[in-house]
């Protein structure tokens, strides 16, 4: 963590998340964000509170066809595992972040909780990536909770929204929630200060999670822009597709109403002039209702 982020100061983020109802509708987040400003208002104001608004996806189905325990026969650095059906696996709706310190970490974990175990899968109709991996949710055979929810619990990863698992966003986040509040793993250094762009330019190619105010909205022909500072060139920047739009009107968010809120932000950070995080997908989004 950079010297700037370690101080306490007005770009210092410390939070703690509020679950929305699953299919709530838009207003929900306006009501939990006046609530979060009242508690502010009575003493809490060092709290930050991040409600995540209602996905855009609220009707996609988390997978739950859970098939046939097949044993996990390895476990790669990447946390990826091979079947003894002659399958490898990718734990969907996480993110493998934070350097080959964590990497060992989790990849640890991984193999000392399903190495040599029968596990069941529940699938999405999302094909194999190039590598030849199929992505799905693992759960040890005789446990209830998905290998996903141990890693996120203990901060050794972070949830992801990706297609056919966007339904699963709501689980992924309560799970992550308990390292969240506990600043374990990857979240002792996370979120990282939007307007300190030294940190947030060192992790260009990682997934993460940028955290602050939004200074201004801007708009293009098909990409609309969240400005956390006043140069665009070299402040970090949130970039958004017109189906994101939509989906925040939808949501009850309009765009422009984004404008002075805090914001936390999660994906991989690209160099844009500066820092810039693409958003495809509400569910990337978080909205800090006080601090």
């Amino acid at each position: 963590m950079s010297s700037q982020a370690s101080k306490t100061g007005p770009d210092m983020i410390r939070v703690e998340t509020i679950p929305v109802v699953p299919g709530a509708a838009g207003a929900s987040c306006a009501r939990i964000l006046a609530g979060a400003a009242r508690a502010a208002i009575l003493g809490m104001g060092s709290l930050v509170v991040i409600a995540a608004c209602p996905p855009a996806h609220a009707g996609e189905k988390c997978p739950d066809n859970f098939a046939a325990p097949v044993q996990v026969v390895a476990v790669d650095g990447f946390g990826d595992l091979a079947l003894a059906d002659g399958s490898i696996v990718r734990l969907a709706g996480l993110s493998a972040s934070g350097g080959d310190a964590a990497e060992l970490r989790r990849t640890a974990a991984l193999r000392e909780a399903a190495l040599g175990r029968d596990a069941v899968l529940a699938r999405a109709e999302t094909g194999k990536d190039r590598y030849g991996r199929s992505a799905a949710l693992v759960r040890i055979a005789d446990q209830t909770t998905t290998l996903q929810a141990a890693l996120l619990s203990e901060g050794l990863a972070l949830a992801r929204p990706e297609p056919g698992y966007l339904g699963c966003m709501d689980a992924l986040l309560a799970a992550e929630a308990p390292a969240r509040r506990g600043r374990r793993g990857l979240w002792a250094e996370l979120p990282v200060a939007a307007r300190d762009e030294a940190s947030a330019g060192a992790r260009v190619g990682q997934f993460t999670i940028l955290a602050g105010r939004v200074l201004s909205v801007g708009n293009g022909k098909q990409v609309d822009y969240l400005n956390f500072g006043p140069v665009w060139r070299q402040d970090s920047t949130v970039r958004l597709g017109k189906p994101v739009r939509a989906a925040l009107a939808q949501a009850g968010v309009p765009l422009e109403s984004l404008s002075g809120q805090w914001l936390a932000v999660r994906g991989v950070v690209v160099e844009a002039g500066g820092p810039a995080i693409d958003v495809r997908w509400i569910e990337q989004l978080e909205l800090v209702g006080a601090r």
